[in-house]
This record gives structure tokens, sequence and C-alpha cells, in this order.
């Protein structure tokens, strides 16, 4: 008996392989927020909420204007170990708004977070096409809020 499989069935398995490495599980992102801080330094941790439907770019940010971390749209939180200090955090956008820039002063030890809020609300006007451009925002978040964002436990709890 000789059975018949859609050409493309492989295709379609591979798809979804592939999309199922793109997210990152609740278990890889307490080994993450649980990784030990290093003597002397802080850490700033930058993330965003999957939303689809408003951009699915990327967010450069920057630190005291130097580009330090891209912050996918797919939810995954990426962090920077810093010397303490204080920290001007910008991210790069086409449109220009206020309260997009925050500052945050880190101790030794201490952790930040920065939550990228995208809008898609500035437009061009491309004649009959109407051309949406990212507009990315800086947000400081607590650690309780952030980590409940993120489905993780907190350190120790």
């Amino acid at each position: 008996m000789h059975t018949l499989v859609h050409p493309r069935l492989p295709l379609l398995c591979g798809a979804l392989l592939a999309l199922a490495g793109c997210v990152q599980s609740p278990a890889a992102r307490n080994v993450a927020l649980s990784t030990p801080i290093p003597a002397g330094a802080a850490r700033l941790w930058f993330y965003r909420s999957y939303e689809p439907s408003v951009s699915l770019n990327d967010a450069r940010v920057s630190l005291n204007g130097t580009p330090t971390v891209t912050v996918g749209a797919d939810g995954t939180p990426v962090f920077r170990d810093v010397p303490p200090g204080t920290y001007h955090l910008t991210v790069e956008s086409f449109g220009q708004d206020t309260n997009q820039a925050k500052d945050i002063a880190l101790a030794p030890g201490q952790e930040g977070f920065a939550k990228i809020l995208a809008s898609d609300s500035w437009s061009s006007d491309g004649g009959v096409t109407q051309i949406t451009r990212d507009t990315f925002y800086v947000s400081l978040v607590s650690p309780q809020v952030a980590r409940s964002e993120l489905g993780v436990a907190s350190p120790g709890g």
C-alpha cells in the first residue's frame, strides 16, 4: 500500500519547528533572570510585549548615546551588565515625541527594567497607501511588574 503525502507537508512541518524555536519558554526566562550580577556591576534589562499588530521591527536602544542593545518584538528579554551610575536610555525611532527617553541611576548589584513600548500612530501619507512608521518609547518598570509581565519568579521566591 502506498501512502500519499501532500507535497507541502514537509515545508509546513519545518516552518512549525522553526517557529517553536522562536519562543522562549518561561523556564528559559527564569534561568536568564536568575543569572547572578557580576560583583561591582549593575544590570539593565530590556524587553517588549509581543504586539504583532503594532510593530514587528526591532528597537535599537542606546545608553548615554551609545547603541547598546537591540530588542526584538517577540518579547524575549535581554540584559547588559553595566558599571553603576546614571544612564540616559533612548530608542531609535522614526517619530519624535515627548517622554521617549528615560534616565535611570543604578547602584552596585541593582537591576533596572526598561520596557520598550511601540506606537503605530505616527504615519505619513504615501499617496493612495498610508505608510506606518515605528515610534518607540522607553518606560522604566519596577522589578516586580517586569517579572510579572515576563512570567518569571522573583529571585529567591
